[in-house]
């Protein structure tokens, strides 16, 4: 059912309903608050509308009710996901110090998780600061499973 919400809200926010977008998202997320797909929706479709606050609002509430949400069912909020969304919304804003944040947050809490690590070399891509990026992406290059290694390799590659 979530599934055919998310697909309803993607829908409406292609032919600029946006109102019936977020309500379609709001919906799929008062369903599944643990559905990152539903909320990686919304927080677009929020900064698509110039509401970055909302985004970041809402991610914030995630986030705080994940802990009775993650005791009280069986489907557990994947806080890191969360905070990951978190920081590319803040990439996104150009407030990269506060996404840099959030992904040396989450490298101190797993430090053999690619994706924060990931995450702040596409920063540093992006500002132009190549050398730190490139440290960053040959780390998460040895930290990552497989299936992504050839991406991240594409990415060192074109640094140089």
């Amino acid at each position: 059912l979530t599934e055919y919400t998310i697909l309803l809200a993607q829908a409406k926010q292609q032919i600029k309903d946006f109102e019936g977008a977020a309500a379609a998202y709001r919906q799929a997320i008062a369903n599944n608050p643990a559905d990152l797909q539903a909320l990686a929706g919304m927080t677009q479709l929020l900064i698509a509308q110039n509401r970055p606050e909302g985004a970041i609002s809402l991610l914030q509430d995630t986030l705080k009710g994940a802990g009775a949400q993650n005791k009280n069912d069986t489907e557990s909020i994947d806080v890191t996901s969360v905070q990951l969304l978190m920081g590319q919304v803040y990439a996104k804003l150009k407030r990269y110090g506060e996404a840099i944040s959030v992904y040396d947050s989450l490298v101190a809490k797993d430090s053999k998780d690619f994706r924060p690590v990931l995450s702040k070399a596409l920063i540093f891509q992006e500002q132009g600061k190549n050398s730190e990026a490139k440290s960053l992406f040959k780390s998460a290059f040895s930290l990552a499973p497989s299936i992504y290694k050839d991406q991240i390799k594409q990415a060192i590659d074109r640094l140089k």
